[in-house]
């Protein structure tokens, strides 16, 4: 790492970070806070801007601190390393006002109160900038490590991690760029530079594996971070297996994941002998159904229909921070949020509805997971509420929402009855296959 920039939400601390990762590397450090604001609070202009930004990204080494979105992919064109916060709304507005009154190496000045301007930014860049922002990193994925962090004690662990790494007098700047940047598990890796897995992926048209190679959910693991020839991608209870088939790889259960349930998909046949083998009765093997990923198939006026068609006993909502508190308080509903820490994240990353009886959720539809462009839905109802139209409505509902936002709403069918009703949405069969359930997940069949 010779040239690193440091984006995400403002008052998350990146100033912060940068200043720990100065220390650390020896790398000189530039605030465009500082290049862009005068002691008496106006500013330079654009042009001023521009050259004193353009003499920086000349020199040799360097971190940047700050988003200024306008010259981002100049800066995104000239690092070979980028640290993104994405961190929740509620933190990076307390550590905003944290810093009133505080003298800063970032700032030229002393700031008195909390603009309700800049306050109003902050509250809004979750959808309006971050996209953009997520927009523009996948389209240098391949040619830069690109390290997300969506708390503090990740930025703290990473930094922690980086310095125990460093052999003493030696600059972390001298360090093969990512070379801490995969945990090591054994002789399995957590992937950091997921476009190094994407090559063992090709041709697998799966949002959740689309998911983790875009770091935006769920993890890689792979034999080996420079040249991977096993990988696997694990998100929620989901794990896709491929490259060349790997036992321990199979076995490995990383520490993040606490349940004993997962579904295994292997990308081949080699694969699956290799599930059989290590889990033997523990694995039940199932047949999912896959369908087309068509974003011009959908009927709108057919699923606005099924809208309207909704019972007046029911209504339908957004899942707002009470509604999702709720799903996740009982079985039957976890799954339509239970991949989302806390409402931050599913408010800045998710998407659902339920549907009410008087004021008890008995069905919804939701993103079990989102991927850059769409989501992948995820619909449960109430055992008793079952047969009545109801996850239709909400799946309707849903989609409608998905349109409306540019996103394209994925479905995968655990059963039958699942493929019908996205076949009544208006979803397009593509093929069925198979995988494996384990019950004992991560056990061996001997343990």
């Amino acid at each position: 790492m010779l040239k690193a920039i440091i984006i995400g939400s403002p008052g998350a601390g990146k100033s912060t970070f940068a200043r720990r990762l100065r220390n650390l590397t020896g790398l000189p450090l530039y605030y465009l806070d500082m290049l862009w604001h005068k002691p008496d609070q106006t500013n330079i202009t654009r042009e001023e801007f521009d050259t004193l930004l353009n003499d920086i990204i000349k020199k040799d080494s360097w971190i940047i601190d700050g988003n200024y979105q306008r010259t981002l992919e100049a800066r995104l064109k000239a690092c070979d390393t980028v640290f993104l916060m994405d961190y929740p709304l509620e933190i990076c507005l307390s550590g905003a006002e944290s810093r009133i009154g505080k003298k800063r190496e970032d700032m030229p000045w002393v700031e008195s109160e909390f603009d309700e301007e800049f306050k109003q930014w902050m509250i809004d860049f979750p959808d309006k900038q971050l996209p953009q922002i997520y927009e523009l990193l996948n389209k240098y994925r391949k040619e830069k490590e690109i390290i997300i962090f969506t708390s503090r004690k990740e930025a703290d662990d990473y930094l922690c991690n980086a310095s125990k790494k460093v052999s003493p007098g030696v600059p972390l700047s001298a360090c093969p760029a990512g070379g801490f940047a995969a945990e090591r598990q054994n002789k399995v890796y957590m992937l950091q530079q997921r476009h190094k897995a994407e090559p063992l992926f090709a041709g697998w048209d799966e949002t959740l594996i689309w998911s983790c190679l875009q770091n935006v959910m769920g993890h890689i693991y792979v034999d080996d971070i420079e040249a991977p020839n096993s990988v696997m991608a694990m998100l929620g209870d989901f794990c896709f297996l491929a490259g060349k088939p790997d036992e321990e790889l199979a076995a490995y259960k990383p520490d993040c994941c606490k349940q004993d349930f997962m579904i295994m998909i292997p990308q081949t046949d080699q694969w699956s002998k290799v599930i059989e083998k290590y889990y033997g009765e523990k694995a039940k093997k199932v047949v999912r159904y896959a369908f087309k990923k068509e974003k011009e198939i959908f009927d709108k006026a057919a699923l606005e229909a099924a809208v309207a068609g909704l019972s007046a006993d029911y209504r339908i909502e957004m899942i707002d921070e009470s509604i999702f508190r709720q799903c996740s308080l009982f079985e039957w509903s976890r799954d339509l949020v239970s991949q989302y820490k806390e409402y931050s994240e599913y408010r800045d990353h998710g998407l659902g509805v339920v549907i009410l009886k008087e004021d008890e959720i008995v069905s919804g539809a939701s993103s079990y997971a989102g991927y850059i462009g769409g989501i992948e839905i995820e619909i449960d109802t109430k055992e008793e509420y079952r047969r009545q139209g109801l996850a239709y409505a909400a799946g309707a509902k849903l989609i409608l929402e998905c349109l409306e936002r540019d996103w394209y709403p994925s479905w995968d069918a655990q059963n039958k009855g699942s493929a019908a009703l996205a076949e009544k949405l208006g979803y397009r069969f593509d093929h069925a296959y198979s995988a494996y359930e384990i019950w004992g997940y991560g056990c061996n069949n001997g343990e």
